[in-house]
C-alpha cells in the first residue's frame, strides 16, 4: 500500500470555473473531465513523488499509458489533456512527464499520522495490555469503598499486620468471611496551577509583522486555504482573511488581528477550529494565539 493511501476531494469540483471552461473548449460532458482529472488525482496521490504522474521512482508514464487507464479515446485525452495544460491545472516538464500543478497546496501530510503519533500509540497499546494482564486489586473495590485506607496506603507498614493474612488452607477449609473493605473519605483535588497564557510584546509584534519567522510564514498559505473551507464566507472575509502570521515560540503559533474585536472573536469563538488547523499543518505545534497588531 502507497504511503498516501488516499487523497482529499473537494466538494468545489463540481462547479469549477476551470471544469467547466475545459469542457467548453474540448465539448466533453463534465463527467467524463471530472472523472478523469479525479483519476489523475488518485494516480498522482499513489505516485512515488506524490503529485506528479510517476510509474516508479525516476520513470515517468506516459501519455499513452494515462489514457490507457482512463479507457478514453485518444483523441479525446489528447485534447482534454491540453486544456488541463493551458488553464495549468497540469504542468508538463520538460522531460515529458506531468505533475498536477496544485496537488500539494489541498493534500497534506499531516493527514497521516507521523511516525511519532505511531509510537505514542503503540506505546499506549503495551501499558493497556500489560495493564490486562496484570489486574489492579482497586478494580475489584466498589464506588463506596476503597481498597484499603489512606492510612494504610501511605503509613509506615506494621511488623504485626498479619491478622488479616488467610492462608490456603484456611480459604478452603473454614470459608473465612469476606473482610469489610474501609470506607474512605474521596478527596476532591485542587485545580491544577494554570500556565500563563504565551504572550508578545508589542515591540515584537511590530517587529514580526515587518519579518515574519520564515517557517510559519511558509504554511500561512495553507493554514488560510484549510480554515477557509471551515467557516462561511462572510466569518472568513471578516475574521480570518485579516489575520497576520507572526512567530512560532513555545509551539505555539502567534498571528495578530488589527481589531481589538477580531482578536477577541478568535480567540473565542474561533479558537478550537484555529488550534485544530494549526496542529495539523504546522510542525510540532501545539495551539495558536491571536494578538492585536497592526498592518503595515
Amino acid at each position: 500500500m502507497a504511503d498516501f493511501p488516499w487523497c482529499r476531494l473537494y466538494n468545489d469540483i463540481l462547479s469549477d470555473r476551470k471544469i467547466e471552461r475545459v469542457r467548453r473548449m474540448t465539448k466533453l460532458p463534465r463527467v467524463i473531465i471530472r472523472g478523469a482529472f479525479m483519476s489523475m488525482m488518485a494516480m498522482a496521490n499513489d505516485s512515488p513523488q506524490r503529485g506528479h504522474l510517476m510509474l516508479s521512482a525516476g520513470l515517468w508514464l506516459t501519455d499513452a499509458e494515462i489514457c490507457d487507464d482512463l479507457e478514453m479515446e485518444r483523441a479525446d485525452f489528447d485534447v482534454m489533456l491540453e486544456a488541463f495544460i493551458a488553464l495549468r491545472m497540469v504542468t508538463r516538464h520538460d522531460h515529458g512527464g506531468l505533475q498536477l500543478t496544485h496537488f500539494d497546496k489541498r493534500q497534506f501530510r499531516s493527514d497521516l499520522s507521523t511516525p511519532r503519533v505511531q509510537q505514542h500509540r503503540a506505546s499506549k497499546a503495551k501499558k493497556a495490555k500489560a495493564s490486562s494482564e496484570t489486574p489492579d486489586p482497586a478494580s475489584y473495590a466498589t464506588p463506596q469503598h476503597t481498597v484499603e485506607t489512606l492510612q494504610q496506603r501511605y503509613g509506615n507498614p506494621s511488623d504485626t499486620d498479619t491478622e488479616t493474612e488467610v492462608t490456603e488452607t484456611e480459604s478452603e477449609t473454614d470459608a473465612a468471611p469476606v473482610p469489610v473493605l474501609a470506607k474512605t473519605v474521596p478527596i476532591t483535588p485542587g485545580p491544577e496551577p494554570q500556565k500563563p497564557a504565551p504572550a508578545l510584546t508589542q515591540q515584537e509584534v511590530d517587529a514580526y509583522l515587518a519579518t515574519p519567522d520564515p517557517v510559519l510564514l511558509e504554511h500561512w498559505p495553507t493554514l488560510r486555504l484549510e480554515m477557509q473551507g471551515q467557516v462561511t464566507r462572510d466569518m472568513y472575509d471578516q475574521w480570518i482573511a485579516p489575520l497576520r502570521p507572526l512567530v512560532m515560540r513555545d509551539h505555539t503559533a502567534f498571528f495578530c488581528h488589527p481589531t481589538t474585536f477580531g482578536q477577541e472573536w478568535c480567540t473565542s469563538r474561533l479558537k478550537v477550529m484555529i488550534d485544530r488547523t494549526v496542529r495539523s499543518i504546522v510542525p510540532d505545534s501545539m495551539g495558536a494565539a491571536v494578538l492585536v497588531g497592526g498592518i503595515p
